[in-house]
C-alpha cells in the first residue's frame, strides 16, 4: 500500500514526465488501457487507482530503472 503523500508525489512525477514527453492524457490512457479519468486520478494521487496501473504508468513513461523493469516483467511471467 502506498501512503497518501507518496501517491501524490508519484502522481506529480507521472504528470510531469507525461507533459515533458508531449503525451496527452488520452494518449497515455490508451497506452495503459484505462480511461482518461483513471489517468487524471493517478496524477492526482487518488488511492482508487490500482498499483498495477501505477506501475504500468511508471514503466510506460520510463520512470523505472531497467533492473526494476526486468524484475517486474519476470514477476509477470510467474
Amino acid at each position: 500500500m502506498v501512503r497518501p503523500a507518496r501517491r501524490e508525489l508519484l502522481g506529480r512525477l507521472i504528470r510531469n514526465a507525461r507533459l515533458a514527453r508531449g503525451i496527452g492524457v488520452g494518449e497515455l490512457a490508451t497506452r495503459l488501457g484505462v480511461s482518461r479519468y483513471t489517468v487524471m486520478n493517478l496524477e492526482r494521487g487518488h488511492k482508487a487507482v490500482g498499483s498495477d496501473t501505477l506501475v504500468d504508468a511508471l514503466l510506460e513513461l520510463g520512470l523505472l530503472s531497467n533492473a526494476a523493469d526486468a524484475a517486474l516483467r519476470g514477476l509477470d511471467a510467474d
